[in-house]
């Protein structure tokens, strides 16, 4: 889950200490590629150029790579298309080698970003912050040494709510592994908060 957060402080962030954007492929501009990266190294690690790292892990997300990067324009609007590359590590495997669960579910998250970050750029509009919903799908397992190719793609904006759909493949023989619809939303602090009813005092009806 990302809150919400304005281009204006994204492009303020120090360049991304991890990514050569000249090997990410797609039709962004270069320093849009390289705000991306930032973002996604920001968001991902908790760090700047200091190295300071504070987020929940960040060794994985600052092995993600980004490895394209594509935005079109379309008779729904503007669409976004990411693909991100990682290498199994044993620290993203169960006790039988293989990729857990848990890790596929942050890997679809994480390689949602860039999409979502090179659409806002496109279109001008903030970067919706919080995931909402997660529907995976697990088909085949994937093993450490493997090279993981994640492609994420808007599917539908409507308000402050995006769609995507996710999959990870293996990049040797393009099997899917993993298949998952994601649900990502603006919660904005200025929205009032929910109630919140302890089961000793229930709501009056």
């Amino acid at each position: 889950m990302h809150q919400h957060a304005s281009i204006d402080f994204f492009r303020a962030l120090p360049h991304s200490p991890s990514v050569d954007v000249s090997q990410t492929v797609g039709n962004l501009t270069r320093e849009d590629k390289q705000l991306t990266a930032n973002v996604c190294y920001w968001l991902l690690t908790g760090s700047d150029t200091s190295g300071h790292t504070a987020a929940f892990s960040s060794s994985i997300g600052r092995r993600l790579k980004i490895a394209e990067l594509d935005v079109w324009r379309n008779e729904v609007g503007i669409t976004a298309r990411g693909v991100c590359e990682i290498v199994v590590q044993p620290d993203m495997c169960n006790l039988y080698g293989t990729l857990h669960g848990g890790c596929s579910a942050y890997l679809i998250d994480s390689s949602c970003l860039p999409p979502l970050i090179a659409q806002s750029l496109i279109a001008g509009h903030e970067l919706p912050g919080a995931s909402q919903a997660m529907d995976i799908r697990w088909h085949h397992p994937g093993h450490a040494g493997m090279t993981l190719q994640i492609t994420c793609t808007t599917i539908e904006v409507r308000g402050k709510a995006t769609t995507l759909r996710a999959e990870i493949r293996d990049k040797k023989d393009g099997r899917i592994l993993v298949s998952a619809v994601q649900a990502r939303a603006d919660q904005s602090p200025a929205s009032p908060p929910m109630p919140v009813f302890r089961h000793d005092n229930p709501p009056k009806l």
